[in-house]
């Protein structure tokens, strides 16, 4: 689950298809599901990430 602590943007899955976000939004995100997270405006913007069980970033 992602927390959308500051600004907006959209999330884009595996089929492109996009959904918009603003602080305050949360967004939950299953697992294995391949996503994106887009900046939509010129302002920072802040997620809070919260994995469960314990997740993994992906190697460079």
């Amino acid at each position: 689950m992602d927390v959308v602590i500051r600004g907006s943007g959209e999330v884009v899955d595996a089929n492109g298809n996009r959904r918009s976000f603003k602080e305050g939004d949360y967004i939950f995100i299953p697992e294995g599901e391949y996503h994106q997270h887009v900046n939509t405006r010129g302002e920072p913007l802040w997620l809070l990430w919260c994995y469960s069980p314990q997740g993994y970033l992906p190697k460079d």
